[in-house]
This record gives structure tokens, C-alpha cells and sequence, in this order.
């Protein structure tokens, strides 16, 4: 974290930015854009502030009508003098009670846009099948199973579930696994997942650009419950098991729990050895295991 200071501070001082936009947190991580909003609420620097939520905020610090009501003696960030415009990217139908608490304070509910949902292709631009299945070396004839599960807390041990159900479903035949990695996972770890579950019926791939171009031909995809994935999920339309990460803010499980479309199943982490073989079957309507 001192490090992430180190770098906002040196950014601040070097270039005196002109325009400033924040993602998700609205003060920093851990607080390190406090120092220079209170600089610019008081006019030391001058610069536009622009706030991109995603419409999930209930359990984190960030954005709460609190930093609204300062108290006596303490110093307290006005978000409506920090910020000059608030962009929401999500459907107001999945925004949670603390944004509608805050969308109640008269100066931000002026500021604010709601956007909706982004992803990063519209429709017309996704990979054919064919281009698809040559990108992720898959036989012609077989379906495709998309695993993205990260490599948070207990990603590990998710995946070994995924792969045992795999198996134990006999899927060989009809499917091929593609595993999907973080872009933050280091060589010697996607080597060590390669060499752990290459095979002629699975590949971890690595990173994906083409992530939501595999996804809208998939007849399964494995996924964590993450802004872009959940976009990406609705747009294509991909029948899904949906594994959130409980972690820091609780905002994937929020945005989990809000998933009503029939072709996607949550399942908590604590719940995979006991339920993913029959989510599995469910998704992928599998009538027996023979």
C-alpha cells in the first residue's frame, strides 16, 4: 500500500493531471487518494474528478452518506465537493440500497449518470466458432467447457473440483476443458498448473483476450461472480455455474446473489463438493452419467 502512495503521490506531483477518474474505491484501495481530494475540496490543486461505480457498494467504505454528515473536529471528504461527475455502470435495477441513500443527497443527484453495463465487443464483433475453436486448439466436433476461476482464495482447490466432476461425469467424449488464468498470475505458476492439467481433454490457456468471444459459443462457462464476467455472461447468454469470491467488499457475492436468468446456477465456494456435479448436469442437461 505504501508503494500504491508512493506512485499516486509521484503522479500528482509530476504531471498535475487535468482530469482524474477513479474506479470502484472512491477514496483509494486504503484510502490513499484522501491527502489529494482534500488538497482540491480546499484549492490547492486544481484538477476534475470523475467516479466510475459499478453499483455495488453496501459493504465497502466508499460512497456512503456518512463522508456526507462531517462531524465536529474531524476532517471529513464532502464527496459532492471531491467529485464532479458520478458514472454508474450497471442497471439501476441491480444498484443497492446504499446508492439509492446516496443518489438522495440533492448535489450528487445532479451528478450523476447511470450508464448501464459495459462490455468491451458488441455482438457483431465476437469471434466465429470456427475462429474460436482454432484459437483454443479444439477438436471440431467436441463442445467446449470455460473455466475461469482466478487464483484468489481457494481457486486452487475449485479447480480440482471442477476437473474431478469433469471426469466423473465422463464428458471426454463430447467436451474439451479450456482453463482460463488470471492476467496477474506469474510464469511459474501458469507452468505449474500446465503441467499439472494439460491434457488431450484440457489446456489452461493462459490469459484470454477472447475471453467473451469463447464465452458466446461455450456450452458451459465456470466463472467467478466479477463485473465484466457477469456482463459478459448476460450478453451472450452462455449458461453458466457462477462460483462468487467472498472477499474485502462482499461485492461479488451481492452481485451473485442477484442472478435470476435460468441458464446460470450460484453455487457458494463452501457448497462445490457437495453440489457442482449436479450444477454440472443441470447446465449442461445431462440426464444420467452413462
Amino acid at each position: 500500500m505504501k508503494l500504491r502512495q508512493q506512485i499516486i503521490d509521484a503522479v500528482f506531483s509530476s504531471y498535475s493531471p487535468s482530469v482524474v477518474l477513479v474506479d470502484h474505491h472512491v477514496t483509494g484501495l486504503n484510502g490513499e487518494l484522501v491527502p489529494w481530494l482534500l488538497k482540491k475540496i480546499h484549492g490547492y490543486v486544481d484538477f476534475r474528478c470523475g467516479f466510475l461505480s459499478r453499483g455495488i457498494i453496501s459493504r465497502t467504505t466508499e460512497l456512503k452518506p456518512p463522508l456526507e454528515r462531517p462531524r465536529r473536529g474531524i476532517e471529513t471528504i464532502r464527496l459532492s465537493e471531491a467529485y464532479d461527475r458520478f458514472f454508474v455502470l450497471e442497471e439501476t435495477e441491480n444498484l443497492d440500497s446504499s446508492f439509492f441513500n446516496l443518489s438522495r443527497i440533492e448535489e450528487i443527484r445532479l451528478k450523476t449518470d447511470y450508464i448501464g453495463t459495459l462490455i468491451c465487443k458488441s455482438p457483431e464483433d465476437l469471434l466465429s466458432r470456427h475462429n474460436v475453436w482454432e484459437k483454443l486448439d479444439l477438436p471440431e466436433h467436441h463442445n467446449l467447457i470455460l473455466v475461469s476461476i482466478g487464483h484468489g482464495h481457494h481457486s486452487g482447490l475449485i479447480l480440482q473440483e471442477i476437473v474431478n466432476a469433469f471426469f466423473k461425469l465422463r464428458l471426454t467424449d463430447s467436451y474439451s476443458l479450456r482453463i482460463v488464468t488470471s492476467p496477474y498470475m506469474s510464469k511459474q505458476e501458469l507452468a505449474m498448473l500446465q503441467s499439472t492439467y494439460n491434457n488431450d481433454s484440457m489446456l489452461v490457456c493462459g490469459f484470454l483476450d477472447e475471453f467473451i468471444d469463447a464465452m458466446n459459443h461455450a456450452s458451459l462457462t465456470i466463472c467467478r461472480a466479477g463485473y465484466n464476467t457477469i456482463a459478459e455472461l448476460k450478453a451472450t447468454g452462455c449458461p453458466a455455474i457462477v462460483i462468487p469470491e467472498d472477499y474485502g467488499s462482499g461485492e461479488q457475492t451481492t452481485r451473485a446473489s442477484r442472478l435470476t436468468l435460468p441458464q446460470i446456477e450460484v453455487l457458494n465456494p463452501a457448497s462445490i463438493e457437495k453440489n457442482l456435479m449436479s450444477s454440472m448436469k443441470k447446465v449442461l442437461n445431462l440426464k444420467s452419467l452413462t
